[in-house]
């Protein structure tokens, strides 16, 4: 037995028993295929923020300038972006735009409205996360032109960014804000969209391409994912060491990585006025 055990351990060593795996820390292993940063710069935004334990846990584990996209309309909304600007952190609001063939109602913005409607919506949000210095959108269809010129243009009157997560293909908020003059950013990549730290650790460092080629990215992951949180504390110490920065979202912008997404929108209808003359005919009658 002992005889087994020293060949094995010479083996092992060498690496050459045949179904032995010697294994390597798997951060070692992305770390190794992540190019120099040379400054380039990675914006990291949490979506779904509410007031609770898991923001706190992300306050209190992440020493870094994180961007929390906060829901607005609830009774905790000022509360969690308090703390949040409070430990460091970027608060922006997460606007609940109705998803296709969703009943409309509640919290959610459903592009059927009136102008006014729209805007007190917006301002009402606006009003919930106090301290925000911008705005993206929840899950919600952004393919609307008309809504989204509306969202656009009451965002921009209250001097916010806007930041298209891309939940849809088809999306036009990024060409909606642009065209309404707002500084505009657009989603490169969702980290966490399988609850696993490996998966979303690999994402993170993801972003480290699209920045080097780019010379920035943003992703997006999400408060109530604990992985995300764990992944994040092994990837951006790694980023760093690699010359990456990590930044606030309002300290960039970026532009789309693809042709697909639109940067402009249809021309606005044009009102024709026409004028109508009418002549009146006066007749005189000469009594005989």
């Amino acid at each position: 037995m002992k005889h087994r055990a020293r060949t094995l351990s010479r083996l092992g060593f060498l690496g050459a028993l045949v179904g032995m795996v010697i294994p390597v820390a798997p951060n070692v292993v992305e770390a190794a295929v992540i190019p120099n940063g040379n400054g380039a710069v990675i914006a990291i935004v949490i979506d779904d923020v509410v007031d609770g334990r898991n923001l706190e846990a992300f306050l209190r584990l992440l020493d870094a300038p994180i961007t929390y996209a906060v829901f607005p309309f609830s009774r905790g909304s000022a509360r969690a972006s308090a703390k949040v600007i409070a430990a460091g952190g970027e608060s922006i609001i997460h606007l609940p735009i109705r998803v296709r063939r969703s009943r409309p109602g509640g919290w959610f913005l459903t592009p059927g409205w009136k102008q006014e409607q729209m805007d007190d919506w917006v301002d009402r949000a606006v009003a919930s996360v106090p301290g925000a210095v911008g705005a993206n959108n929840h899950m919600g269809s952004t393919t609307n032109v008309r809504a989204m010129r509306a969202v656009m243009a009451r965002l921009n009157l209250h001097r916010l960014f806007f930041m298209d997560s891309i939940t849809v293909p088809d999306t036009v908020g990024y060409a909606a804000a642009l065209e309404a003059g707002m500084p505009s950013r657009i989603n490169n990549s969702f980290l966490d969209n399988t609850a696993s730290v490996k998966y979303t650790r690999g994402r993170i460092l993801g972003l480290a391409k699209t920045a080097r080629t780019r010379g920035s990215a943003i992703g997006i992951g999400h408060l109530q994912r604990r992985t995300t949180l764990q992944a994040l504390r092994e990837a951006i110490p790694i980023l760093i060491a690699h010359g990456y920065r990590i930044v606030p979202l309002s300290a960039l912008t970026n532009v789309p990585n693809s042709r697909r997404t639109r940067t402009t929108l249809p021309p606005l209808p044009t009102t024709t006025t026409t004028t109508t003359t009418t002549t009146t005919t006066t007749s005189t009658s000469v009594a005989p």
